[in-house]
Parts: C-alpha cells; sequence; structure tokens
C-alpha cells in the first residue's frame, strides 16, 4: 500500500513505512506529478520539457531515466514505463490525500463531519517548499495545483464556518474562520465573523482587537481603510460591549410545554428569510409567555440582544415610534422626524425585536415593513390577534396546551399532556396538596372546554381553593350554555374562556366586584396608592384579586410592587364598567385626577433636586399620564391641564422625546383655541410656550420666535410672574439661537428680575445660565463670569447636579473664548463625570466637541479628531443637527491639521449644509471660519482674508468664532478697525451657498 501526502511537507509511506531513501526534488516532483494525473499515460518527451525544459533536450533525457530508475527502485511497480510513455499504475494499492481531498469536496451533499476530515487532509498548501525555478512549465502547474486547492479549502472553510454559526456553535466557528485568516489575511469578509463570533461570546475586546488588526493589515499592505460594513460592526460591537442584553420582564412563573412550537419557531428565527414573524391566536392562549421563552434561546445570537416593547399602554398610533425608541434605549429628539431617527438608530443593530400585542395598532403595520426595508439586521417577532396582512409576515397559529384526546390511540401518561400538567401547577399554588388521583376526567374534560387556554386554565385552577373540580366544571359548563348568544363585539369571542371569566366573576365577594372592572382605567399597571385613589380598593382586595389570578403583582426595581391586569381580563373588566356609565365616568374623572396630581406631586420632587427620580417614577406611568393628559384635555379641563404643563413639559425633556412632547402639546393648545375664558387664554398662552421650547430642541428657530411671541403677548395680561419668567427664559433661548444676542441679554435679565423678586433662589439657574453664554457671545466676559459664578454657586449650595454641570460648561466656554484653553479645558473635564452621573446625552456631546475645539487650536489633531468624533456620534443619536453641524466644523479642522483635505472639505460642507437649510447664522459663521482657514493654507490669501473679515464683523456671529477669526487674521497681518460696522455687500446665505459649491 502506498500513501502520499502531498498537502503540506510531501511524505511517502510505502506498507506503512515511511519511505526514508531520499529522492531527488526532481523525482519526487514526477512521482507526485504522476499520481495526481493518473487517469493517463504521459509522454516522455513533454515529461521532461516539464521537468527540465531549461536543459538541453539529450540532458534532460538522461535526467527523466535516472529519475525512473530511481523511483523504480524505491517504489517498485507502481510506475508502467513504456518507450515512448510513462503513467501510474493506479490498479496497485495506494491514497493520495489531495485526490481523497477533492473526491470529499466535489460530492453533492457533504456534511460536517466530511468537510472536518477534508480539512484535517490539509497539513499545508500542496507540496509545501518545493518549488521548479529552472522549469518555469513546471512551475506554473505547482503554482495552478496550489491555487485550485487553497480555493477548495477555502470554500470547505466557509462551509464549516456556515454549519457552525447556523447552530449558534460561535466556539467551534472561530477555528474555520482563523485558519482562512492565516492564509488570507486580506479576506476583510473572514475578519467581520471572527469579530461577530468573538462578540457573540461576549469577548468585545478581543472583537474590537480584530477590528484593529483588520484595519492595520488592510492599510499597510493594501493602502486602504476598512470597508462601512466593517466599521458599522465595529460600532455595533462597542455598542453591545456597554449596552444591557434584554429588557425581558420577569417570567411570572415556570414555563410549561410547548416544545413543539419552539422547535419550529426556533426554525423560522434561523431562516434569514423569515424578518417578521406574528404569533396569532385568541386573548389568554399564552402568545406573550411563548414569544418570551423563545427570544430568550436567542439572547446570544443577536449582537444586541433582544428589545421587548410592551405595547398594551401605547394608546396611540403616534406613540408607537417612542415606546420602540426607550424599550430599545434610543434617542429621539432634534428637527427630523421621529420615524427617520428610530430607522436611523434601529439601523447600526443587529436585534431581536419582540412587540406585544400588536392587535389595536394593525392599522399602523406598515412601519414594520418600513423597519425591516431600514434596518437590515433586525427581526421581528409580533403577537397579536389577528395577522398584520403583510406580504412580508410569517404567521404561526397559536392554539391552546396540548390535551388528551377523546378516543386516545395510546397509552400516554397524562403529564405527557401540557394542559394537565398547566392545571395541576396552577392548582397546587392554591391548595399545595391538591392530587390528580381520582378526578383524572373532569380535569381532562375542563382543559378540553378551555381549548388549552393557559389564561383559562390557570383561572379554573385558581379556584380549587373554594371549589372540587367537577363543581368548577358544572359552573363552567353552566355559563358556557348562558353565553349562546354572546355578541361579536365582546371583548372576548372564545366562549369557552368567557365561560371561565363569568364563573371567576361570580366567585369574586362584592367589593371586589366592584373594584375589579374599575381597575381597568389603568394602562401599563398600577400601584396600590393609585388602585386606592382612584378605584376605592384596599390591598385585602387586591390580595384577593391576585389569589384569584386575575391580577398579577410585580416588583420593580426601586419601585415596590405594582399590579398588572392581563389586556384580555382588563378588556372584560372594561365591558362591566362600560355597563355602569356614572361609574366610568367618576373612574375617569379620577384616574385623570390621579395621575394629573402624580404629575404634581412629582414636579416638586423635581424643585427639591430630585430629578432622577422624578424621571423614572413619570416614565413607569407614562402609559396612565397620556391618557390622564388626553381626556383632561378633550374636556378642557383647563385647572388640570394647567397642574401639568410644567411637569410634563420636564418628562419629555428629560426623555428627549421632543417630537412627541410637541405633538402632545400643540394638540392641547389646537384644542383650546379659540379660548373663551381669561383662564383658558392663559393656559393657551403657556402651551405656546413650552411647544416654543420643544421647537427650539427641534431647530426650528423661526417656529419658536412665533410661538413664544404669541405666548408671551397673552402671558403678559395676566398678573402670574411665575409663568412669565419662564417664558422670558425660553424667549432669551429663542433669540440666541438666531444670534439677536442684545433681545436675549434683555428677556434673560428680565427673567432674573422676576425670579430675584420672588426670592425664586432655585428658579434662578436657568436664566443665569443663558444670560452667561448670551455675554460670552458678546464678549462681555465680566458679566459673563459674574453671572456664571452666581449660578455655580447656587447649585453648589443647592445639590443641582444638573445645574453644576451646565455651568462647569458654560465657564469653559466663557475661557474658551478669552483664549484661555487650559482652564476652559479643565472646566470642561470637571464636568464629563457630572454629566456622566445624571446622564445628559445632549450636555457631553456639546462638552465633547468644545474639548475637541480647544485640542484643534493647540494643534493637538489626533485628540480633537477623537473628541469631537465622540460628541457627533452622541448628537447624530439624538439628532441634534444644530450642534451636529458645529460639531463637523471642528471635525474638519482636526482632519485638516492631520492633512486629510478630502475629509476636511467634506465635514465642512455636510456642516454648512445643514445649517443653511435651518437658517442658523451663527453656526453658518462659525463654519466659514474653517472654510477661511482651508483656503488660506491652499495659497488662497485674499478669499480667505475677505471671508474672516465677514465672520468677524458681522453681527450674529458668537463671540468666540469672532476672536478666533480675528487671531487668524492677524497672523495674516490683517488689524481690523475697533468698532467697525459691518456692510453687508453680499447677504450671508448667499456668501456661504458659493463656498459649499467650492467645497464639492
Amino acid at each position: 500500500m502506498l500513501e502520499l501526502e502531498l498537502l503540506g511537507s510531501p511524505a511517502i509511506i510505502l506498507d506503512g513505512k515511511p519511505v526514508t531513501e531520499l529522492l531527488s526534488a526532481k523525482a519526487l516532483l514526477l512521482v507526485c506529478y504522476l499520481a495526481t494525473e493518473q487517469e493517463r499515460s504521459h509522454d516522455r518527451d513533454v515529461l521532461h520539457n516539464l521537468l527540465w525544459s531549461e536543459v538541453p533536450e539529450e540532458r534532460a533525457r538522461l535526467s527523466l531515466r535516472q529519475a525512473l530508475h530511481h523511483i523504480q527502485k524505491t517504489l517498485p511497480g507502481y510506475l508502467i514505463a513504456t518507450r515512448r510513455t510513462i503513467a501510474f499504475d493506479a490498479t496497485r494499492p495506494h491514497q493520495v490525500d489531495v485526490m481523497t481531498f477533492c473526491e470529499i469536496l466535489a460530492e453533492t451533499n457533504v456534511d460536517t463531519d466530511q468537510l472536518e476530515m477534508a480539512v484535517s487532509l490539509y497539513r499545508g498548501d500542496f507540496l509545501e517548499g518545493y518549488y521548479a525555478n529552472d522549469s518555469p512549465t513546471l512551475e506554473d502547474w505547482l503554482g495552478q495545483k496550489r491555487e485550485y486547492y487553497q480555493r477548495l479549502l477555502l470554500s470547505a472553510l466557509e462551509n464549516l464556518t456556515d454549519h457552525f454559526m447556523l447552530q449558534d456553535d460561535w466556539g467551534h466557528a472561530t477555528v474555520p474562520v482563523r485558519r482562512m485568516l492565516s492564509i488570507d489575511p486580506w479576506h476583510e469578509t473572514s475578519h467581520q465573523r471572527l469579530m461577530l463570533l468573538l462578540a457573540r461570546q461576549g469577548e468585545y475586546n478581543a472583537a474590537l482587537a480584530q477590528y484593529e488588526t483588520c484595519r492595520q493589515i488592510l492599510l499597510n499592505d493594501l493602502g486602504i481603510e476598512p470597508t462601512s460594513e466593517t466599521t458599522t460592526l465595529h460600532e455595533r460591537i462597542q455598542k453591545a460591549r456597554t449596552a444591557r442584553r434584554h429588557n425581558l420582564p420577569a417570567a411570572p412563573g415556570m414555563f410549561i410545554g410547548r416544545q413543539a412550537e419552539l422547535d419550529k419557531l426556533d426554525k423560522w428565527i434561523h431562516d434569514p428569510h423569515r424578518r417578521l414573524i406574528t404569533l396569532v391566536g385568541p386573548g389568554g392562549i399564552g402568545k406573550t409567555r411563548l414569544a418570551q421563552e423563545l427570544v430568550t434561546h436567542h439572547l446570544h445570537r443577536y449582537l444586541n440582544g433582544i428589545c421587548y416593547v410592551s405595547l398594551g399602554p401605547v394608546t396611540q398610533s403616534e406613540f408607537i415610534i417612542t415606546a420602540i425608541a426607550k424599550a430599545a434605549d434610543i434617542q429621539i429628539a432634534g428637527p427630523a422626524s421621529p420615524r427617520k431617527q428610530l430607522f436611523a438608530q434601529l439601523a447600526k443593530l443587529e436585534l431581536l425585536l419582540l412587540l406585544d400585542g400588536f392587535e389595536h395598532l394593525v392599522t399602523d403595520a406598515d412601519l414594520l415593513r418600513d423597519i425591516l426595508q431600514a434596518a437590515p439586521d433586525i427581526k421581528i417577532i409580533v403577537t397579536s390577534r389577528e395577522n398584520l396582512d403583510l406580504q412580508e409576515e410569517w404567521v404561526f397559529t397559536i392554539d391552546g396546551l396540548s390535551i388528551p384526546p377523546e378516543q386516545p390511540q395510546d397509552h400516554a401518561p397524562l403529564e405527557h399532556f401540557d394542559a394537565i400538567t398547566c392545571f395541576v401547577q396552577n392548582a397546587r399554588r392554591k391548595r399545595n396538596d391538591f392530587g390528580l388521583k381520582g378526578q383524572e376526567d373532569v380535569v381532562i374534560h375542563l382543559c378540553r372546554i378551555l381549548g388549552g387556554s393557559p389564561l383559562g386554565i390557570e383561572l379554573a385552577a385558581a379556584l380549587v381553593s373554594v371549589a372540587s373540580c367537577t363543581q368548577i366544571v358544572t359552573e363552567v359548563e353552566q355559563n358556557l350554555d348562558v353565553l349562546g348568544t354572546t355578541q361579536r363585539k365582546s371583548p372576548e369571542r372564545y366562549p369557552s374562556l368567557r365561560a371561565v371569566f363569568n364563573h371567576s366573576w361570580q366567585l369574586l365577594t362584592h367589593d371586589e366586584q366592584l373594584v375589579f372592572p374599575r381597575l381597568s382605567v389603568f394602562r401599563g399597571g398600577f400601584t396600590l396608592e393609585a388602585a386606592r385613589e382612584v378605584a376605592g380598593t384596599t390591598l385585602h382586595n387586591l390580595n384577593g384579586l391576585v389569589a384569584k389570578s386575575l391580577l398579577r403583582a410585580t416588583t420593580e426595581d426601586n419601585a415596590g410592587i405594582r399590579y398588572q391586569i392581563h389586556e384580555t381580563l382588563r378588556q372584560y373588566a372594561e365591558e362591566k364598567l362600560n355597563g355602569d356609565p356614572a361609574v366610568l365616568l367618576q373612574m375617569q374623572a379620577a384616574h385623570s385626577a390621579f395621575f394629573v396630581g402624580l404629575l404634581q406631586q412629582q414636579s416638586d420632587l423635581w424643585t427639591r433636586g430630585e430629578r432622577q427620580t422624578t424621571i423614572a417614577a413619570m416614565s413607569r406611568d407614562l402609559g396612565n399620564i397620556r391618557v390622564a393628559w388626553q381626556r383632561v384635555v378633550d374636556l378642557r379641563d383647563i385647572d388640570a391641564i394647567e397642574q401639568a404643563i410644567l411637569p410634563l413639559r420636564r418628562l419629555y425633556d428629560a426623555l428627549s422625546w421632543f417630537q412627541e412632547g410637541s405633538s402632545l402639546f400643540a394638540q392641547a393648545r389646537e384644542a383650546l383655541q379659540p379660548a373663551a375664558s381669561s383662564e383658558e387664554q392663559f393656559v393657551w398662552g403657556q402651551l405656546s410656550i413650552h411647544c416654543a421650547a420643544f421647537h427650539i430642541f427641534l431647530g426650528n428657530a423661526k417656529e419658536a420666535l412665533n410661538l413664544v411671541k404669541q405666548g408671551i403677548d397673552i402671558l403678559l395680561q395676566h398678573e402670574k410672574d411665575e409663568s412669565l419668567a419662564l417664558a422670558l427664559n425660553v424667549l432669551g433661548i429663542a433669540q440666541l439661537n438666531v444670534g439677536n444676542y442684545d433681545v436675549a441679554k434683555e428677556a434673560l435679565g428680565e427673567c432674573l428680575a422676576i425670579h430675584r423678586r420672588l426670592d425664586n433662589r432655585r428658579d434662578l439657574t436657568a436664566p443665569l445660565a443663558n444670560l452667561g453664554m448670551a455675554c460670552i457671545r458678546t464678549g462681555d466676559y465680566v458679566a459673563a463670569r459674574q453671572v456664571l459664578e452666581e449660578g455655580l454657586a447656587i447649585c453648589r449650595e443647592e445639590d443641582l447636579h444638573h445645574g453644576l454641570a451646565q455651568f462647569l460648561n458654560n465657564l469653559g466656554s466663557l475661557h474658551r473664548t478669552m483664549g484661555d484653553l487650559a482652564t476652559a479645558q479643565r472646566y470642561f473635564e470637571q464636568a464629563l463625570p457630572v454629566i456622566e452621573d445624571i446622564e445628559r446625552v445632549h450636555l457631553k456631546a456639546i462638552v465633547m466637541v468644545h474639548l475637541g475645539e480647544i485640542h484643534v487650536r493647540q494643534g493637538a489633531y489626533d485628540q480633537a479628531l477623537a473628541d469631537c468624533q465622540a460628541g457627533i456620534d452622541l448628537m447624530r443619536q439624538i439628532s441634534d443637527l444644530q450642534s451636529y453641524a458645529v460639531g463637523l466644523g471642528w471635525q474638519g479642522l482636526a482632519y485638516h491639521g492631520l492633512g486629510d483635505e478630502k475629509s476636511a472639505r467634506r465635514c465642512l460642507q455636510v456642516g454648512l449644509e445643514i445649517a443653511l437649510k435651518k437658517q442658523i447664522a451663527p453656526v453658518i459663521l462659525g463654519l466659514l471660519v474653517g472654510i477661511a482657514v482651508l483656503l488660506l493654507d491652499s495659497g488662497r490669501q485674499e478669499a480667505g482674508i475677505d471671508l474672516l473679515t465677514t465672520v468677524a464683523q458681522h453681527p450674529a456671529t458668537e463671540y468666540s468664532d469672532r476672536t478666533y477669526a480675528v487671531e487668524l487674521l492677524a497672523q495674516q497681518d490683517i488689524t481690523l478697525r475697533e468698532g467697525a460696522p459691518y456692510q453687508e455687500v453680499r447677504p450671508l446665505t448667499e456668501i456661504a451657498s458659493t463656498f459649499l459649491v467650492d467645497l464639492e
């Protein structure tokens, strides 16, 4: 038996023993050639030209004869030689690893074991270490064979990787990927796969290091940067390293059965073509619990984990966006539409999105199609009582838990049927000595008439503490008979389940029957305090409802106990409440009053500095708050609206949900117009002010100014100084944003005067911070320092962390404008840990860009680029386009300092496009400074000097940009006359547009 190992360093084994007698290199190559090309005989002339093409013919013939003699002596009988031809005798027992390798991979359906066997044969390249430099024909043959076998190996390794990844076997999958990279280190897709595999195993640092390895190899060897796909994956891994893996609620109990459903759905999730899976079934059938169990099996399959969104509290279709954004920790802010912002952020993620309870929102199902199109690595699982009717949808119908058939075909034990197991386990929660013996047929019958509904079984099992199984069945069947005429408009169209509801209802005490319908006014759960105040219940009644499985008690971190009601049960309770219109109105009024009161209570806590606590408290009850707000607006309840305005505005500010906040307030403003009474006019004025504040954050400066002026005109007619002070502060910010600095200072000064007169010490901080910035922008450093240090002192004395971060930032801006960059840097760096503490993403973004500016002006361009990039990423996240444009300007100058002119021009171009679109004069002027630097350094001194002169003299230029422009002019030996008025030769937008074209 002859064995030839040709993949790697060649080895010859004859009858189980290595051939130690050395063959010459050419003799060995001849054996290998004949063995791998054994399907035919080879002409001697062809062979000596192949191996000895560079020597005279006679010498080549002699060399061939000598090599043949040596081979036949060493491997007797394996070559067949005639005067004209030589061939390998394939009839003799032999094995050639490279032929086995090719045969395995040539099969149509190669399994994993065969792939691993083929890969194991490949110890190295074909005839590794052997070359034929003196024979170009042979060298070409060797090169072609090596390339061909290597391609086969890479394909096999890729198939192995695919197999292991499909099995979620990330550890084994890394082995073939690493081997692929050892062969082809420039294969970027393999780098991507290894990054992804490492990240899915939680090795985030190793995954990020692999990105750096990829980047260095591509840059050093090929002179290119990684593709956008690799960079996007790098960003995803960075996000995954710090983000939570999931936000799934705690499971209410042990998951029972459903193995067949889980197995099929597991395959669906693995299928890349099934990106929208809808679990459809009646209420109480267990869709939510099954979906939650399903996604936990795939927690590590998605780089950014699982995002659970409960849609029960979502009462209006426009709130779907913010519900998803909140659950996914996505900031929605700025002028772009929330829909676009959500899509942009989801596009950066590999995420499994679970949308629970979509049935009341099916008319807006197109949103899901748009998400799939915008975010290719998002998979969506929906639970709903009806199909979404989308082409992309794969519908999985959920039936009841398995029940023994009426005529059993085998003798399977009852515990093999999920419905029976579910009943027994729930019964034992109520009566720990419950046993099935002697009641098997009754329980089977009960589960059968309930259709295997987990909710129905749970409710029926809860009755074992007060009735026998036979009595439960009797009562349920009697209720079932009554339901023969149940109307289709019923919230639950499945009579058997409704029968359980009715029977459970009949077993409630009188007080519980009074309370349960009243609880249907809540959305998204409630506390004991809320239930007492709104529904007039007691802890005893709530515990009774929990004991009967009509409520669930859940414990949230730092939030105490909250009560949840299954949506199907809530609708049943709501139907009962609707049957008594007087009580319905009473409950709605009590609900609105409680949550408006909650907003007011949280507002008081906010005023005392407990900002984070109030945000958490209000966020938990956002579903209830929305319902309460909408109701008081519909009723034009002026007192309630006025109480809710400020805390509701603060909540939406804190969440950065400016678009939703603007929409809610605009609806209320429209509902009160025309305002009939003086009180309505006053509230309408307040709504105008708060709408203006939202528009400031959305970057709509002109709309904001228009709204705030309308509001102030109304508020001036009323003697309510606190409201007027708030309006003047908003006016000051709006005027600052459009470059009307003197008008801004006047408004902020009036605001301060009101607060000082009212001795509202804490309320001084906002106008002081804004007035400080107005003074900075006009170069009034003494006044700026005075007001900012006053505000800083108040924040420290009153322990106002939010204000402290703002004043440290503003003092940094003051010293930056004065040219004291070292002190400015210290203030900004002091602000960062405070900002991290209070989680102010927007302020952190601004501080990072300020640090970037400082490093640009110090010539530390690498650090400047990193700082600007960090700030810009955050600004993009919250869609603050105004600050984003500013950040792009300084990032452009950082690139310019590093010699990357293409990137520098692109940054300035995009920034200027944004500023021109939004017509933000101060930002346009700041970006023109950056363009002037590029002009000067490219030898266009005249154009650069003209541009800097325009910036230095324009009245809307921020003082920091003005001083930088003057500094740059001084470097060109240009000194501007002090106080020289600005002569507008061309509109600013026209000047900017000209240079925008120049950047393209």
